[in-house]
């Protein structure tokens, strides 16, 4: 940053950064799309069909690109009403996306546009549903033409009283409606656009050399820094202004004056922090804690690769969490291998890396490992036959990749037996021994092995990390490995904190909870606690290397990045709602206070600070930026509301408000009774003071009582309403079989006046004493390759506790070992801190991850090879595996 160039240079080079990007955008980013607008065909019928509260449409499509801009309706009358309810399942009728159009400006009779912006499989078949929302009104239908390949059956749902519903289909006929797809360019247009960029590029880069051979004395010398400067502050500027402007005046994210107000002063808050980021002056550290000061610059570039296969090991251990089965999990897994295997290959020297030996193994590895993959191939008749293939793929690169790593270390291996048998005892000091945790360690994975009932997870994380283990014992940088290790992680984070903001919306429903990049919360806690910890080492060190009579300026200029960090982990863990997140992250900050608690009241305020300094900022951005983007990525078993699921509804009260945040909060929390959220999504349908309906469900003025007796609460009629409700459909289904079960089970209820503790903590724990109880009556000494069946009959995914899960899988001597593996990570954690604090300021890291671990496994089954907490605990213990001199 602090390179001096000369203003051509730095004009040249940042025309040239515009062309890339716009290049870029356009392929293979292919950013810049149109709308393809096709229909089924056929002649239109002049005949209304009734669309209501008694009589809807459903109609079979086949997607002809992948992703679904809207669907135009032919409507010819609103008789009652105004809004619509236009919907897209699955064939198993789950909700992919939904959409309610108000019809009072549309054109009608006309076609009437339901933007959607949601991503389809091509050549997937799927039901469009078209339904009344507090309405009446007309479609007409259209006769299905000779090819229609793309259309499929039209039904019509008829009720007939007491909830049973005909389903009658319409032969020959399908509803007169437009299928529109939004397509990227073309190749001809796009290579068009590229070659006009290229041409204007090189044009003006020519001009930019004459301005300054005509005029020297205007080609100063200036910054890099200075030139970022220039470029990124008019960004920013623009950047956050428009967002302002969307959110007031114009009010296109939210209508409700208190998320106006809070969007605004989260958006002051980010510009704030995004200049303070561009044009604060650097400042050195002194004390070397950063990622980059302290470290050799020779090892810098190196460093930072090795951080990145950390960070690529660490994102593809999530994506494991996340993937629905096996064929996906297993590629996964052996994507983290592979860069975890990377990492360690970076560690070599120049001449440990080519070598000779290194080329005729992968010549012979390499041959040996293209016939067996053509041997093994899955036939294409073989279901998910592609992903089946690429396991293979990568079962080969890693044979071939840890085939050098493993030679390495036979060589080194080698060479100690033949300094002992020869006895040369001048043992360099760049080596180092294995220390009495890590005989351990390496006596445990022995055992991991051995009693693995079939599970083979256990010997990919002892073969992955005895490498690295044994490979510390002579790599030269190991003195450097709690930077790498910090650097490496919170690298991660970064990238997965750019993933959220661009793909993982911010939904209010049906759970509320944010997951982050998985899909259930559990997993989030687990993760954000390990990155949670750094964080905190990370600011607490920077704190304590400060003199006691700094100020707050002292502070913003020499730990901002490590302010915005934990402010950022911190702030995502709240959004989690999970209570194994607030305690594992609290007991985390509370170590880490107690081990620096001479300055105890500073860290404290400084992490209570950039917590609240954060929270508007991160919620605002988190909640905006997703719903812009469009392009909103669901795990498989995401909760997320189906009004959400697409690209076009930017202002919808689905996404999460306020209100809706601080009700789940309290209420999941604090244990409060909050009431409820009040905001419909028909908002028209409402009388905006009093939040009762205008029209009943069939569109007529309504009667308050009669309203009130007649419908109630209907699971299957809730009219796409949050009003009153505080939840969707999904959760009314539940609500009502709750309230069921509680009508059936009052008389039991007071009879079992006193409830045991032991039942009270069962039902608190959702159910987690019960099934500890299960797992604990089936443990034995060897171990068990199923799950037990709990009391209900079903079969038990994990114990909810890493210690049960490891004992009942293992046995339980193994059990035993794995509590002494986690103790002692936290005691020779805790030890190698009061001994390294000085010269290695980030020695308490090993700690407190090992303490996160411990908290977290209590409530959860956190050890697993590709569990987020597992790898980042194994990598985190490598300085404790060694005796240094």
């Amino acid at each position: 940053m602090r390179k001096i160039i000369d203003r051509k240079t730095a004009y040249r080079a940042v025309l040239l950064l515009i062309a890339l990007l716009a290049v870029l955008s356009i392929w293979p980013g292919r950013l810049w799309t149109e709308v393809m607008e096709t229909s089924a065909g056929g002649d239109r019928i002049a005949e209304d069909k009734t669309v209501n509260v008694e009589s809807f449409y459903s109609q079979k499509f086949v997607a002809r690109y992948d992703r679904l801009s809207s669907v135009d309706i032919y409507i010819s009358k609103v008789e009652k009403g105004r809004y619509f309810d236009v919907t897209v399942c699955d064939l198993g009728g789950r909700e992919l996306i939904k959409t309610l159009v108000d019809t009072e400006d549309k054109v009608i009779p006309g076609y009437v546009r339901a933007t959607l912006e949601y991503n389809v499989e091509v050549g997937e078949e799927y039901i469009l549903y078209v339904r009344g929302c507090r309405s009446k009104f007309d479609i007409n239908l259209e006769t299905v033409p000779d090819n229609s390949e793309y259309i499929g059956s039209l039904y019509e749902h008829c009720s007939g009283g007491l909830d049973v519903v005909t389903i009658t289909e319409v032969p020959g006929m399908h509803i007169a409606a437009g299928y529109n797809y939004r397509i990227p360019m073309s190749k001809k247009i796009s290579l068009a656009v590229i070659a006009v960029i290229a041409a204007i590029t090189a044009l003006l880069y020519g001009l930019i050399g004459l301005y300054f051979s005509k005029r020297p004395d205007r080609n100063s010398i200036i910054t890099v820094e200075r030139c970022v400067k220039f470029v990124a502050n008019p960004i920013a500027a623009v950047f956050y202004l428009a967002l302002m402007i969307m959110v007031f005046p114009l009010k296109v994210f939210d209508t409700r004056m208190i998320d106006i107000i809070f969007y605004e002063i989260g958006l002051i808050l980010a510009a704030g922090i995004t200049f303070y980021a561009i044009n604060h002056k650097a400042v050195k550290s002194e004390v070397g804690i950063s990622f980059i000061d302290g470290i050799d610059a020779g090892n810098r570039v190196r460093y930072f690769l090795v951080m990145l296969s950390m960070a690529i090991g660490m994102w593809y251990s999530c994506c494991c969490m996340n993937d629905d089965y096996d064929t996906f999990r297993h590629l996964s897994e052996r994507k983290m291998a592979i860069s975890f295997i990377v990492m360690m290959l970076l560690t070599f020297s120049a001449k440990e890396a080519f070598n000779a030996l290194n080329l005729v193994w992968l010549i012979a590895s390499g041959i040996g490992g293209v016939y067996y993959y053509k041997q093994n191939l899955f036939p294409e008749t073989e279901p998910d036959f592609v992903e089946k293939n690429t396991a293979i793929k990568y079962a080969v690169i890693i044979f071939m990749l840890g085939g050098i790593l493993t030679i390495n270390l036979i060589k080194l291996f080698a060479g100690y037996i033949h300094e002992k048998l020869n006895k040369n005892i001048r043992v360099s000091e760049e080596r180092a021994s294995i220390s009495r945790y890590g005989i351990f360690v390496y006596v445990f994975f022995v055992v991991l092995i051995v009693m693995r009932n079939g599970s083979w997870w256990g010997v990919a994380l002892a073969a992955t990390f005895s490498c690295l283990y044994l490979r510390g014992l002579v790599w030269k940088g190991r003195k450097d490995w709690l930077s790498i290790l910090s650097g490496g992680l919170m690298l991660n984070f970064g990238i997965s904190f750019v993933y959220c903001l661009m793909f993982r919306c911010f939904a209010g429903y049906v759970s509320g909870r944010y997951g982050f990049l998985f899909h259930t919360q559990t997993v989030t806690a687990e993760y954000l606690t390990v990155m949670g910890a750094v964080a905190a080492v990370l600011l607490a060190v920077k704190i304590v290397a400060l003199p006691k009579n700094y100020g707050v300026k002292d502070l913003i200029k020499t730990a901002w990045k490590e302010l915005i960090l934990f402010g950022l982990i911190s702030v995502y863990a709240i959004f989690t709602v999970s209570r194994t997140a607030y305690v594992s992250l609290f007991i985390c900050a509370f170590c880490v206070l107690m081990c620096y608690k001479k300055r105890f009241g500073k860290i404290l305020i400084a992490m209570i600070v950039s917590v609240v300094v954060c929270f508007s900022p991160v919620f605002t951005l988190q909640r905006i930026i997703p719903a812009m983007v469009g392009n909103p990525v669901l795990m498989i078993n995401d909760d997320t509301d189906p009004f959400v699921r697409g690209g076009a509804a930017w202002g919808s009260p689905n996404y999460m408000c306020v209100e809706r945040f601080t009700n789940l909060f309290a209420s999941k929390i604090l244990g409060f009774d909050v009431g409820t959220y009040d905001y419909p999504h028909d908002i028209y349908n409402y009388d905006p003071e009093t939040g009762k309906p205008y029209l009943d469900e069939y569109g007529d003025p309504v009667d308050d009582i009669e309203e009130n007796e007649s419908f109630g609460m209907s699971a299957p009629e809730t009219d796409n309403m949050l009003a009153s409700t505080q939840f969707t459909n999904a959760e009314a289904m539940m609500l009502l079989t709750v309230a069921d079960g509680d009508e059936n089970e009052a008389e039991d209820d007071e009879s079992e006046e006193g409830s045991t503790l032991l039942d009270k903590l069962d039902s608190i724990s959702n159910n987690r004493i019960t099934i500890y109880r299960t797992y604990l009556k089936e443990m034995n000494l060897t171990g068990h390759a199923e799950q037990p069946i709990l009391p209900d009959g079903m079969v038990a995914y994990h114990a909810h506790n890493t210690y049960l899960q490891v004992a009942y899988d293992r046995g339980v001597p193994a059990g035993i070992m794995f509590v002494m593996f986690v103790f002692g990570s936290i005691v020779f954690g805790l030890k190698f801190f009061k001994k390294n604090k000085e010269k290695q300021p980030l020695a308490l890291v090993p700690f407190v991850i090992a303490i996160g671990f411990m908290v977290a496994g209590m409530s959860e089954s956190v050890f697993e090879f590709t569990y987020p907490m597992t790898p980042a605990l194994m990598l985190s213990i490598f300085p404790l595996m060694q005796n240094n001199k």
